[in-house]
């Protein structure tokens, strides 16, 4: 998280229904009283306990819950990255030049790390006194063969993002996803970028198969391969520091 100013705002907003007497009672007890009426309207809490009112001409049922939201105020954050799985291929040891290039399959993750499995990209800009924006940077590590420990890794892969589904910015700020070939081993290639300061969330999804892809040799020793990748958010300007995050399918 990059940190401009300490400054958190929390808002809660609860939902009650309007009370009648009730009282609280375990399953077992509400099967064994005999002066409930047999259409009693009860309802289960969250304890897995039946909620019945005392009265038994009630004819309806309460329970509250509630709704809330965290609003930020002077902050610059890396909200959500994605896993991205490529799924299953069949290994060919006819061509040892040939290459494969496959689309992404799901979000599933291989190993542990900070990616979702929505196949979702976020930040937000809360700053509210930056005049520029923010670069988000993705670094792809070597692949290695996860089913064994001594086998050799893979720096010549090349996973490519395309553009995303469903990007937007809730405050109709502009912003620009690229497109970028980034190479296992390689440099660090720009993947969002923002030239407008406190511009709110920008976010995005790489949740279907023309998203993404990944291409790779394919006379490799069968198993299963993995990849992290460190995604780097910094500001355009000032020496705030930077958010990152890792994650890998």
């Amino acid at each position: 998280m990059l940190l401009k100013k300490k400054q958190l705002v929390t808002l809660f907003a609860s939902i009650f229904l309007s009370a009648l007497p009730i009282v609280n009672a375990s399953a077992a007890d509400f099967k064994d009283d005999a002066n409930a009426p047999t259409d009693s309207i009860a309802a289960i809490d969250k304890d897995g306990n039946i909620v019945k009112t005392q009265d038994a001409k009630q004819t309806s049922a309460q329970g509250k819950s509630d709704a809330n939201v965290t609003i930020t105020q002077g902050y610059l954050t890396l909200d959500a990255v994605p896993d991205l799985s490529f799924g299953t291929i069949g290994r060919n040891k006819v061509d040892n030049s040939d290459k494969v290039t496959q689309k992404l399959i799901s979000n599933t993750s291989a190993i542990d790390d900070d990616g979702n499995s929505d196949g979702r990209i976020a930040v937000t800009d809360s700053r509210d006194d930056a005049k520029d924006g923010y670069t988000l940077k993705a670094k792809l590590d070597n692949f290695k063969n996860l089913s064994k420990s001594d086998s050799k890794t893979h720096d010549d892969w090349v996973l490519t993002l395309n553009k995303p589904s469903n990007a937007k910015n809730m405050n109709n700020a502009a912003y620009s996803f690229g497109t970028p070939n980034i190479t296992s081993n390689g440099m660090e290639k720009s993947v969002l970028t923002s030239s407008i300061g406190g511009s709110g969330t920008t976010q995005a999804n790489y949740n279907n198969r023309d998203n993404a892809t990944l291409s790779f040799g394919n006379n490799v020793d069968p198993g299963q391969y993995a990849a992290v990748i460190t995604w780097t958010l910094s500001p355009n300007t000032g020496t705030s520091g930077t958010a990152s995050g890792n994650n890998a399918s």
